[in-house]
């Protein structure tokens, strides 16, 4: 199954995601009036039940990922097992890997709080 394009970007839209990382970067739209909380499940996402703790490498509002962890803006990580809440105001999110073997599984959830609204 192929990655989602976008996550949330509906009205009305509170569906979960789920994207598949490798070393190919992933480019996923978000709502910017949205908050989102991005899970590493620490499960390879093409082998069921397999074992995947690679890092995660993020990035923001197009800025292109690097599997790099050194500091700099529009830039995040994502370690196995661990969630963080990203927004509101980013419209879109970047995932990679370092590896070519490392297929990650993350999971997004958008929520409804937006600007000023529940």
């Amino acid at each position: 199954m192929a990655n989602p394009a976008s996550c949330g970007t509906t009205k009305g839209d509170y569906k979960p995601c789920v994207v598949v990382t490798d070393n190919s970067e992933v480019a996923v739209t978000l709502d910017p009036d949205k908050t989102y909380t991005l899970l590493h499940s620490g499960l390879d996402g093409t082998s069921a039940g397999s074992s995947d703790t690679s890092m995660v490498y993020l990035s923001f509002n197009e800025t292109v990922a690097t599997a790099v962890t050194a500091g700099s803006a529009n830039k995040g990580l994502l370690p196995s097992l661990t969630e963080i809440t990203i927004g509101p105001g980013l419209k879109e999110v970047s995932f990679l890997t370092a590896g070519a073997s490392n297929e990650p599984a993350v999971t997004i959830v958008p929520h409804t709080t937006t600007f000023g609204h529940h």
